[in-house]
């Protein structure tokens, strides 16, 4: 059972071989990653890690030495906001790089930071998860906030 508040954070992330063009963060080919926020882990190395969001469209991870997170080791392991980020993975050899931003922001169950982006005058409305979804994302924070910060390195 996963009980507490409904803290999350839905990136939108674009892929693009390193010898095309960069995307505007705004293509129909886009990998929507949902992320609980707030909450501290344990990575298998004994250090931790935590994922936040803040109502201007800013979000990072850091690691921490901790249970608790509150001591920070080093920079930000990875960061996003609402503009159109990049990093470069190395895929068996093959650079791709991913671009990143934050679509929207979720603290207590209530919104509190949308990216308007990629609005237009017939952009669809969208909907945020059910209570059973954002269950699952709280149940499911560890392992989406390890794959974010594998992407990241």
């Amino acid at each position: 059972n996963c009980d507490g508040t409904d803290d999350y954070t839905i990136t939108k992330n674009y892929k693009s071989p390193s010898s095309s063009p960069p995307p505007d963060c705004c293509e129909d080919e886009v990998l929507t990653v949902t992320a609980a926020t707030d909450i501290c882990f344990q990575y298998l190395d004994g250090n931790y890690s935590m994922a936040t969001c803040d109502s201007d469209g800013n979000g990072e991870q850091y690691k921490y030495s901790d249970d608790t997170c509150t001591t920070k080791i080093g920079d930000a392991v990875f960061s996003y906001d609402l503009t159109c980020a990049v990093f470069e993975l190395n895929a068996g050899g093959f650079p791709i790089d991913v671009y990143y931003r934050i679509d929207r922001c979720f603290s207590d169950g209530t919104e509190i930071a949308y990216n308007g982006l990629c609005d237009g005058p017939t952009a669809p409305p969208t909907q945020p998860p059910t209570k059973d979804k954002a269950n699952m994302i709280g149940c499911m924070a560890g392992l989406l906030t390890i794959i974010c910060v594998f992407l990241s390195q």
